[in-house]
């Protein structure tokens, strides 16, 4: 899928099946909730975390009890 964790970094390279668009998954970090989104039909390439772009293909995990709306624009389908 793309998504590799590197101690408190979340790492993406979406690769998936031709016949995706997107998918999504949550992943729990210690007590905090990420819902990730990854769309690869979009044109609009990187990484919105809570509705702030961020220029970089990796997020920093934080453990602050809340609930991350994250959405990677771009990727490749294998």
């Amino acid at each position: 899928m793309g998504l590799k964790k590197e101690g408190n970094i979340l790492k993406f390279n979406p690769n998936i099946p031709k016949s995706w668009k997107s998918f999504e998954v949550e992943y729990r970090y210690v007590d905090t909730l990420y819902k990730i989104k990854i769309n690869l039909s979009s044109k609009n390439e990187g990484i919105l975390v809570d509705g702030d772009k961020i220029n970089k293909n990796y997020i920093t995990l934080k453990n602050d009890h809340r609930i991350h709306a994250v959405i990677v624009n771009g990727g490749t389908n294998d």
